[in-house]
């Protein structure tokens, strides 16, 4: 039951319910997250770790990049289940939209040459 709880406290902040929706789209790296939320990367890096200490998601190293990712493979079936809900939810919010939308035009590497500049 600990675990469970902690799953229903890492999605009680709408930045994190936001990130969870976004990682349907596609996994992604910081950069996108933060032009996503318009968050810095301190802010970012700290919602995954708890995104991640939940099992909800998980993280690769791609190159220079590290690339997040909702959790496929999950065994527990009360957090697989969560996870499905959410996928269901807030599809019809205008943030979730809109977060949609700069997901499609994202690209990893113009995000982080413009930071290079």
């Amino acid at each position: 039951m600990r675990d469970l709880v902690k799953v229903f406290k890492s999605l009680a902040d709408k930045n994190r319910i936001r990130i969870v929706k976004a990682l349907m789209v596609r996994p992604l790296c910081v950069c996108e997250l933060q032009k996503i939320l318009g968050a810095s990367q301190p802010s970012v890096s700290h919602h995954l770790k708890i995104l991640t200490e939940a099992g909800l998601i998980d993280y690769e190293r791609d190159g220079q990049w590290v690339v997040y990712r909702i959790i496929d493979d999950v065994e527990d079936c009360p957090v697989k289940e969560i996870i499905s809900c959410i996928g269901r939810l807030f599809n019809e919010d205008e943030l979730i939209k809109k977060d949609k939308y700069i997901i499609e035009k994202l690209d990893k590497l113009d995000i982080c040459s413009e930071e290079e500049k």
